[in-house]
């Protein structure tokens, strides 16, 4: 809305004149503030260029890095201080009078490998380093998903994080939709954004200082209560001791759908019905005249031939993201504040409110030291959307586009022609078709969302070193609201359907529906939310001789306020975690969490759940302290037990399991009285956690002068206990649905392996970072509670013991070639047979082809993922590109575009055939079923290959900058989703259904500039 970008302009100009009054006001002290030019060389211990490090100046807002040789140079004042930071190495803030800078040497000290200040793991309380961790994660810093133009976190994560397999199912501006899961193809996962469990909407990635995804138990254990593969553990950007700057981003682009649909044309269509009918025995419903018409477009009212797809959907829509970013501070306080604007959408025509977004957010943050002793944090959020569409689902606008044939109805007719002059056109429609999609676009009203959410947290850090050694008490706090409220004006429109009178020669309309006007709004959804949580957390570091002790006790409890549910979900954890390294070498862990949560009855609502890990750095023993190759080497294990709880369909967890729920639902009048209540659900009392048993063994190598680091992984999770209703086994006459209690019965299975290395080098002027990441996991269903079927003559009935994911079908084994093929064939049972039509395996030998006859043909989900990460920098030039691959898996060619019969629309597979290779079958007008059941024949290889992002920019010289006051002034080019490769060609391998049942994927061309002061 432009209400919010003339907000952000104003907020943005604020923001640039503080940054040129302090310019101003640092200029005008020239008496005591003079500035000077700095020229120096970083350099470590033993003399060597430390190449790439970065310079920040207080004063001045200068930033820059050091050439390949450790060179830098640049003008600031005289009471300067600079902060000087290199990966590998110990941050260093020094006076800008220094002594190390007058002799243009400035000594680094080499922190050990992955432990400097880069290589900081944060824990959902607390932190560790990468060097001390037993535990299995991945990270991906916020500078890299800046190169990502999208609205939607999530499409930047995907590729990028090990582990995490990001998969975009529709691109709805403002309801982007994703299939995301961690390690296998089951497994939820957590999210924590700044130690609270919250969204992911619209944290944009200039905000972002990391994303961690934790994936074992000793990581996981302290945040109990919820079943998660992983916790994807966001932490946003603070304000830094003397890194003070101003930032400006602009980037506008425009977003095109991958792959549409390709539907045949009307003659094609009539041509090819002709054929399904002559296949079934009957006439054609196409003469030669209809044909022509149909070919010649010569009569588009009686014979009209529309491309849906073109006629509605416009060749791209726009997106623009604005937002800047002020933080700075010194060793007494910190700050940091962002204000935001992203906009996009309009894919569709004809309509004034097509599918769009336009989103505000804030977020800032301040940490003080009020005494030596105690530092206050705070931090405040907010967002705000406001997004409009027409009055439908986009399920209900894209259903004609890909059911309606291109000779249904005109879509638009003269008015003249119908008798209303008053009208240029009146809205084409049949009696069983009324849903015209240019009516839905413009008959049906509008609707209006707004989503807000207000999140606020405060805490407080208590430094008790100098009463107890290495003590820190942190309380904190935090309070969330969600609000979402939905408009909507309603409208109805009349269609018309012309109708051909043979023997008059005349076209004459039948009108359908009745037109009413949007006069009144009504509020078809709102809902409030509310998340309450307190956290205290001890920390305790402190060596001890050879033992480098370091500990957390934590005490959280959370509580969610949701509408229309029986009671709010509380949880509460008290953990304690004690890591213990000695020597430098041996790393050993211990984790134990009390998690109690509202879901069971008070004599099973609280548990206890332990983890463990170990660790070896080889690389400090004797044997190979002396290898030039191994900077660092580390074995890790890990072992530990988590509890959760199930989620409702709101988001929550669930409450009172264990509990009789009876409602009011009706009436029945008793004495004149209306009463009538009937059982919500069974409780079961016994009912208890479910619980993950998680094994994960590793190791991390740092390589060859630091430059190459590698790590891989297996792991094993078996998830025990887990909670469901037996209603596959329970017989209908006891009732079923809400009413069946739930029991802890079924049981999972998970294991894989995982792997990344990353290369960085410089040549020259020349940085390069490579990097690949790949995770293979498979989940498995090991009990289920379904019936103990008999393998040998119910094998298509079983799913324990099978993956999670398994497409289960049919063996094809060829087509009858006549009906003596048929006739001496096992009966199949799913409808009329003919010659040509499909021949499938009788598997079991009874005679009969049925379900029982079904195996595993595929399975649904990625078992493999991997991503390829290529970081240059040249000078002012720098070319990010990232490539996203995901494999080991199966599509059934099961929708609409690809399975053609009856009524159905025909798309250009009844020509081209499937893209496994295969021949659509043999047309049919009739509703027919045995081609169709789920069988291999329909299976193709899903896996792909993405060229998932790319960014091409370029910074100004600093030199040249420098003299108009400014930092940075970078200009650059953006790619989303510009390349693929698979075995799918038509439609988007990604997912299958886009364009056909929602929005389709895009992909994103964008530029901008982004300046700094």
């Amino acid at each position: 809305m432009n209400l919010y970008k003339n907000i952000l302009v104003v907020f943005s100009l604020l923001f640039l004149f503080s940054a040129v009054d302090i310019s101003a006001q640092n200029s005008n002290k020239k008496a005591k503030n003079i500035k000077v030019s700095l020229e120096s060389m970083i350099v470590d211990q033993d003399g060597n260029p430390v190449k790439g490090a970065s310079i920040y100046s207080s004063k001045s807002r200068m930033y820059t890095k050091a050439t390949a040789e450790g060179k830098f140079e640049f003008k600031t004042f005289t009471d300067d201080m600079l902060v000087i930071k290199a990966d590998g190495f110990e941050s260093k803030i020094v006076a800008s009078t220094d002594e190390a800078l007058k002799s243009r040497k400035i000594v680094m000290d080499m922190a050990k490998a992955l432990e400097g200040e880069n290589n900081q793991i944060m824990l959902p309380f607390g932190t560790t380093t990468e060097r001390r961790s037993v535990g299995a994660y991945s990270v991906v810093k916020g500078d890299e998903l800046e190169h990502t133009p999208t609205m939607s976190l999530q499409s930047a994560l995907g590729g990028r994080l090990n582990g995490l397999f990001q998969l975009q199912n529709t691109l709805v501006p403002g309801w982007t939709n994703h299939n995301m899961f961690v390690r296998g193809g089951w497994g939820d996962y957590t999210v924590i954004v700044d130690g609270v469990e919250r969204t992911l909407d619209y944290i944009e990635p200039e905000v972002i200082e990391s994303v961690e995804l934790l994936k074992d138990a000793t990581m996981k254990s302290l945040y109990g209560g919820l079943q998660s593969n992983g916790i994807l553990l966001v932490t946003t950007k603070r304000g830094k001791a003397y890194e003070n700057s101003v930032r400006i981003n602009v980037e506008h682009g425009v977003q095109t759908p991958t792959r549409l649909p390709k539907f045949l044309d009307s003659y094609d269509y009539a041509t090819y019905y002709n054929q399904a009918l002559a296949n079934d025995g009957y006439g054609p419903m196409y003469d030669q005249t209809a044909l022509n018409a149909y070919q010649n477009h010569t009569d588009p009212i009686l014979y009209p031939d529309v491309d849906y797809y073109d006629e509605f959907l416009n060749k791209n829509f726009t997106m623009t993201r604005i937002n800047t970013q002020l933080s700075g501070g010194n060793e007494k306080s910190r700050y940091f504040a962002h204000i935001g604007y992203q906009g996009n959408g309009g894919l569709e025509k004809h309509t004034n409110y097509p599918n769009s977004d336009d989103i505000l957010t804030v977020r800032t943050s301040v940490d003080m030291d009020v005494v030596d002793f105690i530092t206050v944090s705070a931090g405040f959020n907010a967002a705000s959307q406001i997004k409009e569409w027409p009055n439908i689902s986009t399920q209900a606008f894209f259903d004609p586009l890909a059911a309606h044939h291109p000779n249904d109805y005109p879509i638009l007719i003269p008015g003249e022609m119908v008798g209303d002059p008053n009208e240029e056109y009146v809205i084409g429609g049949t009696a069983e078709k009324q849903n015209n999609p240019y009516g839905l676009l413009t008959g049906r009203g509008y609707a209006e969302r707004r989503y807000t959410y207000i999140q606020s947290d405060f805490g407080l850090t208590f430094d008790l070193d100098q009463w107890v050694k290495g003590l820190k008490v942190k309380p904190f706090v935090s309070f969330d609201v969600y609000n979402v409220e939905t408009a909507t004006k309603g409208a109805t429109f009349t269609v018309y359907e012309p109708v051909y009178d043979a023997a008059s020669g005349e076209v004459t309309f039948n009108q359908w529906g009745n037109t009413t006007e949007a006069t009144s709004q009504s509020r078809s959804e709102a809902n409030v939310r509310r998340n309450y949580a307190l956290n205290l957390t001890s920390t305790y570091d402190r060596t001890f001789g050879n033992h480098d002790i370091h500990g957390i006790l934590n005490f959280f409890q959370s509580r969610n306020e949701i509408r229309n549910v029986d009671e709010d979900p509380r949880r509460q954890n008290l953990g304690i975690h004690v890591s213990d390294m000695i020597a430098d070498k041996y790393i050993l862990e211990a984790n134990i969490n009390r998690v109690g949560v509202t879901s069971f009855s008070e004599d099973n609502r609280y548990g206890y759940f332990p983890s463990f890990g170990a660790g070896w750095i080889l690389s400090e023993e004797d044997f190979l302290s002396d290898s030039k190759a191994i900077d660092m080497l580390k074995l890790r294990a890990s072992y530990g037990i988590l509890g959760s709880t199930t989620y409702t369909a709101e988001g929550a967890f669930s409450t009172h399991l264990y509990q009789d729920i009876w409602r009011q639902n009706g009436t029945i009048s008793l004495d004149g009285e209306n009463y009538l209540v009937s059982m919500d659900k069974t409780g079961n009392p016994n009912i208890g956690f479910q619980k993950s048993y998680e094994f994960n063994v590793g190791v991390d190598a740092v390589l060859f002068d630091r430059s190459t680091r590698i790590s891989l992984g297996y792991f094993n999770n078996i998830n025990d206990g887990f909670i469901g209703d037996r209603g596959n086994i329970t017989p209908g006459v006891i009732g079923k649905n809400e009413a069946l209690p739930m029991w802890n019965f079924k049981k999972f299975g998970l294991q894989g392996i995982e792997g990344e290395i990353w290369y960085n080098r410089f040549i020259g002027e020349l940085e390069f970072n490579l990097g690949a990441n790949f995770t293979y996991g498979i989940s498995n269903r090991i009990a289920d509670g379904e019936p103990d079927y008999p393998a040998d003559t119910f094998n298509g009935l079983i799913t324990q013991g099978r993956p999670v994911d398994a497409i289960m079908g049919l063996n094809a084994i060829g087509v009858f070639a006549d009906q003596a093929d048929i006739d001496q064939s096992p009966l199949q049972m799913f409808g009329p047979v003919r010659p040509g039509d499909i021949k499938y395996e009788d598997a079991n030998n009874d005679g009969y082809v049925d379900e029982r006859d079904r195996d595993e043909i595929g399975n649904s989900s990625p078992r493999l993922q991997f991503g390829l990460n290529i970081d240059l920098k040249y000078k002012g030039f720098n070319l990010n590109v990232l490539a996203v691959g995901y494999g080991k898996y199966e599509h059934l060619l099961g929708n609409q575009y690809y399975q053609i019969y009856g009524n159905r629309k025909y798309s250009q597979v009844v020509v081209d055939g499937l893209p496994n290779g295969n021949a659509h079958p043999q047309l049919s007008a009739l509703a027919t079923q045995n081609n169709f059941v789920n069988s291999n024949y329909w299976i193709i290889d899903g896996s792909f290959l993405k060229l998932r992002n790319v960014e091409l920019g370029y910074t100004l010289p600093h030199k040249l900058t420098q003299r108009f006051g400014v930092n940075d002034i970078k200009v650059f080019t953006r790619g989303y989703n510009l390349l693929t490769l698979s075995k799918i060609k038509d439609l988007d391998p990604e997912n299958i259904n886009a364009g056909i049942e929602n929005f389709p994927l895009c992909s994103t061309l964008s530029a901008g500039i982004s300046v700094s002061f």
